[in-house]
């Protein structure tokens, strides 16, 4: 077990050439540091609200839009006509891309 009364001191370490003359640690590339890390904050703050963002249209549709649940793309069967015993093709067709029944 080292013997506590032979460590350096605190005074003295400081004054120790590795302390004293080390340009690192003279605190001239702080400003840049502090820049780059408040960069890195608000880019992971803007990721994270445009996150939030895409969830909440996502939400939305769910809500407008229950039958169409997005996922992976699959190709879905064409719907049965009158003819074939289904309940018509008759669609509404709107910008969003909802093909919803008209009754």
């Amino acid at each position: 077990m080292p013997n506590a009364s032979q460590r350096i001191t605190a005074a003295d370490a400081v004054l120790h050439p590795w302390i004293a003359n080390n340009e690192a640690l003279s605190g001239e590339h702080m400003d840049r540091v502090q820049l780059n890390l408040q960069h890195s904050t608000e880019k992971r703050k803007f990721r994270r609200a445009v996150s939030k963002i895409i969830a909440a249209q996502k939400i939305a549709r769910i809500i407008k839009h229950p039958h169409q649940i997005s996922g992976p793309k699959r190709k879905r069967a064409a719907p049965k006509t009158a003819e074939e015993g289904g309940e018509g093709s008759k669609t509404a067709d709107n910008e969003g891309g909802c093909q919803c029944l008209v009754q």
